[in-house]
């Protein structure tokens, strides 16, 4: 089978959706030649090869739901990190847990 890679999709996503387990995303990234950290494009074509890593239950609930995972963070997010996250965070000087807190 030949798909096509969503927006934000990694590997790992790409194995959920197609065969509903991340395992199989050794046998998908060996049939395409490509690693497993290597950042997919948009409309890119990979081959899903048949692998005897698949969870049956796990893909009927996504095909079932209409679940498309696109979890990838793109170079764009980690610019903005700042912007949109907690930023630095020092254990014990700007961040106490709470466990710490009244010790």
């Amino acid at each position: 089978m030949r798909i096509t890679v969503r927006n934000n999709q990694s590997l790992l996503d790409i194995s959920i959706q197609y065969k509903g387990t991340v395992e199989a995303a050794f046998t998908i990234a060996l049939a395409n030649n490509i690693s497993l950290t290597d950042d997919l494009m948009t409309g890119q074509e990979l081959i899903i090869p048949n692998t005897k890593y698949y969870n049956k239950l796990i893909l009927d609930n996504y095909q079932g739901k209409g679940f498309l995972p696109a979890t990838a963070i793109t170079d764009e997010f980690i610019n903005k990190m700042d912007e949109l996250g907690i930023g630095e965070m020092i254990i014990n000087v700007n961040f106490i847990p709470k466990a710490f807190k009244n010790s």
